[in-house]
Formats: structure tokens, sequence, C-alpha cells
């Protein structure tokens, strides 16, 4: 007998596995399965000698997966009492699917149909019309995998052949698997929760007017043609509709939902169910940056990989005469720059490299690179803890921790900007914010009263305060500077930043560039004027000044003895160096003189731009620009335009040509290399740039003390006592 056979095989070792696909005759498959699942079986067989009904497929607790067979097989054997003659009754899920006759002591029904399943536990029970012998039951497990395969497939084949007066035989949850059930399930359709994440918590969602509530996001395969159903916190399955994003109305607290794909009629689900559980609490509001524990690192960050793929010079510490070798590069002084750190920005006139900065990207260049952003990142850190403080200040804030400046009194535009750069240079020292108040003489015109602006530095760069200090009660403070250049005051730099790659230049540097960032009238602007004059790189930027300092540097009591104006063919002699050197034509002349507009336009080997206004109005007289601002005989928003334009676009010029004693030139020089993270090639036709320093310099450590005081421009004189305003240590 087959099940004799069967009970013989469970005590070999070596066991022979089938499949009930590789089977060619259903006596053979029949056989093979019975063999592998009572071998698998074995010790609940074993267990069981005594009983009479057995249940071989499905097994106790088997799960029904992928390509399964589709049928219940059971013998009958070792039967206390004989049972020939007696009915056998198997139920699937209390429902009849096979009734037979014993006709011998042992005997096999299999290839009974599993024609009614449900999706999770189904139960098998096997009893008889004699009184003697109790039931025998059986738990199985139907996953979706078992529905999309096998059984559809057993609907797919078996429904053509299906007389058309019978009654349809195959349901799933007591509802008909009609073949067009059948074909969607074939098709595999899975879901999957893209969000949220297990363990996620959606905390306040509501941004002004517009309120979001947790939602789910899911992923479907197929993207069309299947329904989601959703159950949240164990309730019902609800069908949604072919829909991929669904808002989530929930208290706070815990929460699971468990989601599927369903027939488009709804009457099936054809998926794995996918569960998710996460919280909701929105009386807290989202603090993370999103970039995890500690943060992002930003798409580029400053560390050793942006420049391990660069290619490295052997030769790269060979010659470092004014730095340090660090990883194979030359890593500068303070204030010392060059590929090999041998050019000092405090005193030489001249730098013009062999290879154009602009176009070097290698190893060495990239480590000072980061090395100079890493500074500038803290220097910007430290200005905007400072000027836009979190939480911002009362109005009622001591003014301990104000600074308070006054713009009423100003001098030329590059002189207050470098004079307000040292007053931050001493805020920075005490732990102050810089508040400044006043109209600056260059912005009182309408154009800086309308549309909400102010007749200061906001009228076209971005604001260096935070708005509360707007509303700050500051009429009983007194200034405690005023940015005029006769009132000299020191500049104030930190030892931390006089390192490998700072010094004295970074510092105003940076200083400048944080004073003079354009708002967006300034970038519309500029922009403008770029595209009206012609101006593209690779350009030079020559600066040459005429105007109103050519008088007052041929007085006696000038204030930088040897400074003069230079004449214009000085001026074209070094446009035609960087030339030769560098092959760039085209240049940005920035002058109040309008002869030398008149001039260059003889000189045919370049090609020159420049912002198109009446130069007249800077030279019909030899009064102090400031002045004629003040007694507004000069149209103030064309000064202010014109100057802050030429600024800008010599700053962004690839090579320098000008004179670095002019607070204007330096000031435009600073811009460009805070701006651009290295030193362009530049000539600078008299000083050094320490030619527009009007102070000495303190150099003061953590705690704030001095420790060191240095005069970088020896050739300075002062028009009257300097009136010095100690830091508080």
């Amino acid at each position: 007998m087959i099940f004799a056979l069967i009970r013989f095989h469970t005590k070999m070792s070596i066991v022979p596995l089938l499949s009930a696909r590789s089977c060619h005759a259903v006596a053979v498959c029949v056989f093979g399965l019975l063999l592998m699942f009572a071998i698998t079986h074995a010790d609940e067989l074993d267990s069981e000698e005594t009983a009479c009904f057995h249940i071989l497929f499905p097994p106790k607790e088997y799960i029904l997966r992928k390509d399964d067979p589709s049928h219940i097989t059971v013998s009958i054997g070792d039967c206390p009492h004989l049972l020939t003659g007696s009915q056998v009754f198997v139920l699937l899920n209390s429902a009849l699917v096979h009734e037979g006759v014993v006709i011998g002591e042992e005997i096999v029904f299999d290839a009974i149909g599993m024609n009614r399943i449900v999706l999770g536990w189904n139960e098998v029970r096997v009893t008889s019309s004699s009184s003697n012998l109790e039931q025998t039951s059986s738990l199985f497990y139907v996953s979706a995998e078992y529905l999309q395969t096998s059984f559809s497939d057993l609907v797919l084949q078996s429904a053509p052949q299906l007389d058309q007066t019978s009654e349809w035989p195959w349901h799933v949850n007591n509802k008909p698997f009609f073949l067009h059930h059948a074909k969607l399930a074939a098709m595999k359709p899975s879901v999957k929760i893209v969000w949220p994440p297990a363990g996620y918590t959606f905390k306040r969602m509501q941004y002004g007017p517009t309120a979001f509530s947790p939602f789910l996001r899911v992923d479907m395969s197929p993207t069309f043609g299947f329904n989601l159903a959703m159950s949240i916190d164990g309730g019902g399955m609800s069908v949604f509709g072919p829909i991929y994003f669904l808002n989530l109305h929930l208290e706070d607290g815990e929460h699971n939902i468990s989601v599927a794909l369903t027939t488009p009629d709804s009457q099936h689900v054809i998926s794995d169910v996918q569960s998710v559980s996460f919280s909701v609490n929105q009386s807290v509001e989202y603090e993370e940056d999103g970039g995890g524990e500690e943060g992002s690192k930003g798409l580029f960050p400053f560390d050793a990989d942006l420049c391990s793929s660069l290619a490295r010079d052997p030769d790269g510490c060979k010659t470092c005469e004014r730095g340090m070798c660090v990883d194979g590069s030359c890593s500068c002084f303070p204030d010392y720059f060059g590929e090999s750190c041998n050019f000092s920005i405090l005193s030489d006139t001249r730098y013009l490299p062999v290879k154009d900065p602009s176009k070097v990207w290698d190893f060495s260049s990239c480590q000072k690179f980061i090395q100079s952003e890493k500074l500038s990142q803290a220097m910007e850190e430290k200005l905007y803890k400072l000027q836009f403080p979190q939480p911002p200040l009362p109005s009622s804030h001591s003014s301990h921790h104000v600074l308070h400046l006054s713009l009423d009194d100003t001098s030329g535009f590059g002189v207050t900007l470098h004079l307000i750069s040292q007053i931050f240079s001493s805020a920075i020292r005490n732990n102050q914010t810089v508040v400044m108040r006043g109209k600056f003489s260059y912005f009182r015109h309408r154009a800086c009263r309308s549309h909400g602006r102010r007749e200061d530095l906001t009228c076209f760069f971005e604001s260096t305060q935070d708005a509360g200090f707007d509303r700050l009660n500051i009429s009983q403070i007194t200034p405690t500077y005023t940015a005029n250049y006769q009132l000299h005051n020191d500049w104030h730099l930190p030892q931390q930043l006089n390192t490998s790659g700072g010094g004295l230049f970074f510092f105003i540097s940076q200083l400048s560039r944080f004073l003079m960032t354009p708002n967006r009238n300034l970038e519309a602007l500029v922009r403008r004027v770029k595209r009206r004059i012609g101006y593209e790189h690779p350009i030079m930027g020559v600066h040459v000044r005429h105007g109103d300092s050519c008088p007052k540097w041929e007085d006696k009591h000038s204030h930088l003895p040897g400074a003069k104006c230079e004449k214009l063919e000085r001026y074209v002699e070094e446009m035609y160096a960087m030339k030769r050197l560098y092959g760039v034509d085209r240049v940005f002349v920035c002058t109040d003189d309008p002869v030398v507009i008149e001039e260059l336009s003889l000189v045919t080997d370049f090609q020159f731009v420049f912002v198109p206004f009446d130069r007249k109005l800077f030279s019909a007289s030899d009064w102090a620009i400031e002045l004629k601002l003040l007694m507004a005989t000069l149209d103030r928003r064309l000064a202010a335009e014109s100057t802050i334009l030429d600024i800008l676009l010599l700053a962004e010029a690839d090579y320098f040509v000008g004179t670095l004693s002019s607070h204007f030139g330096s000031l435009a020089f600073e811009l460009s290399v805070a701006t651009k993270g290295f030193v362009p090639p530049y000539i600078s036709l008299d000083f050094a740039w320490h030619g527009s320093l009007l102070a000495p310099v303190q150099y003061y450590d953590e705690q704030g003390h001095t420790v060191e005081e240095r005069e970088h421009n020896v050739a300075r004189k002062d028009p009257m006592p300097r009136q010095t305003h100690r830091p508080r240590n």
C-alpha cells in the first residue's frame, strides 16, 4: 500500500527532493509529493502512531507559498476499529470538499481540490460516519504569494473546461474568485510603504496658513489597475482606490497601519499585507536639520576627500620659503601666498605667477583653498552670531553689548568702508554687536528712501544686523564711533585668525565682503550694466585714480607721503605686461577722469569697457567728492551707483592693475580675493596693500589680551592725534 511505503521511507537516510512542477505524470507527482511531505513531517507522524486519520498535505501549520500544490491529501490507516464501508468527510474551513467510502484497512484520498480558501489561517478537518472515531484537524496558512501563483494558475487552467451550467467552484474569503481576478493576481502585484519609516514620529506640520497632516506614501507594482486598501490600528481594511498618497487624520499617540492591493472591484486582496508602526506628536516641532544626529557635511565638505583625487607635485615643499610643509604642499604663514609662499600681501606690489591661479586646480591649490575657506567659515559664524543673535535681543538690551556707530559724519566711500571694518574688528574683540544708525552721504537720495529702503548701507547691500536692532532704543547710547578717517582707531586681529591661510589681509577682506554683499536691487543693476557694456571673462580690471585725491597727495600734509597720481602711460605699460603673460585683451576701466577714457580709445590692442556716466561731474573742480555730496552739488545717486558698480566690477575681474594706496582700489582688491578664494595676478603702481591701513594693528589672544601691536604702514602719518578706543579686557 502507498501509505505503508511512505512509512517505510521515513526511516531512510537519503531522501530524494521532488518538485511538483518537475513531475510529468499525475501518478508520479502524487507519489513524489506524498513522499516529500511525509518525510519532512516524519516527527509529527511518528508522534501520532495511534491516530486513524492523517492529513499529509498541507501539514500542520504549514505556510502555502509560491507554486505549492493546490490540493489536500488525507490517509487512513492503523485504525483501532474496522472502518470498511464507513464514510469519510473532508472539510475545508467547515465546507465539505470531499466525501468517500473506506474500502480497505489503509487508503489515501488525494487530489482533493482546495477551491475555497481564506487569505490567512485555514482549517482542514477529517471525520467519519463512525461514532467510534474522533475527528482530526490541522491548520495551515495561505499567503498572497500562493494566491498569485498556484491558486490563480489552478483557476486559469481549469476555468476553460468548466461546464457553463456548473456553480463557480473557486472562492477566496467566501467570495467568488473569478477568471479576471485570477488574471490580475497572476500579475503578482505588490505594495511597499515608502513613508513613514518604522518608528517615525510625525510632528507639527503647520507653516503659516498651510497645514499638513501625517500621510502615507506607497509604491505599487504595477503602478496601475489596482486599489489600495488600508487598515488603521487593527481595524478592518478600507479601500481607497488607485492612489499612492493618503492623508492620515490621526490623534497624537502610537499607530499601526497595514496596506495591501485589491482587485479593481475591491472584492479581493491580491498582494501581501505591509505594515508599519509610527507615532504622532503635534505638540512639538521639527528641530532636526535632516542630516542625522550630527548634521550633514553638505555637498562638498572641506575635508581631505576634496583634494585626494588631485595630482600631487613631488617637489611641492622643496621651495616652501614662508610656510610649512603639510601633506606634501606648502602651507603659508599669515599674509604670505603663492605656490611656494614666497609672496607677501603686506610688502609685494606685484604678483605675476607663471601659472594663472584661476586656471590651476591641483593638490597644492586645493589645500590652500580649503584652509582659507575653513577660516572664512569660522569668521562668518562669529560675525553672524554677534550681528544676528538667536534668539534676537530685546529692545531693552544692555548698551554694554552694543557698539553704536554713527554714519552721519563720513568720508569717501572706500575709506568709510575701511573705517567701518576697523570698528567691526573692535566689536568682535569685545563680543559686541555693531548697530549702525544715521545717513551715509552716498545714500541720501530718493531711490534710497523708496520701497522700504533706507539711506544707509542697506540701500545697496544686505543688512549687517538683525532687524530687531532697528527697534532698539539707542538714543541714550552715545555713539561709540563715527566713520571719519580723522578719528583713527586701531585694528584688532584675533590670533586664531593670524595663522596659516589667514592673517591681517584675510581678516579685513572678509569684513569687506560681509559689509558689501549685494542685495537683490544691486545684483539686478550689476547684471544690467554687464550686459550693456559687454563685460565678459577673462577680463583685466584697471583702476586709474586721477580724481580728488591727487591734490591731497601732492600736499605736504598728506597722510601718506610719497603717494601720487600716476600718468596713464604707466597703467598702459602694465596692461601690456598682463597681456603678454596671460593673453588677456579685454579691460574694464574704472576712473573718475574723462580724459582717461578719451585717450584709451587710441590704444587699439585692447577692448575697453567701462560704466557709462558723465565723469566731468567728478572732475569739474578740486573739491573733495564727499564735500560735493554733503552740499548736494553732485548727483548723489549717480555718485553712489557709479562708485559701487566700479568697485564690484573691478573686484570681479580676473587680473588687477591699480594703486593699492587708494582705499577705493584696495577695497576692490580685498573683495576680489575674498570672493575668489585666491589672490589673482596684480600690479600696484605705488604701495603694497598695507598702504591703505590707517592705523596700527593690535594682535590679541583668546582671553582678549594684546600680545603685540604692530605698525604695518610705516609711511603713514596721522593728520591729528589718534583717539584710540581701548578694548575691555
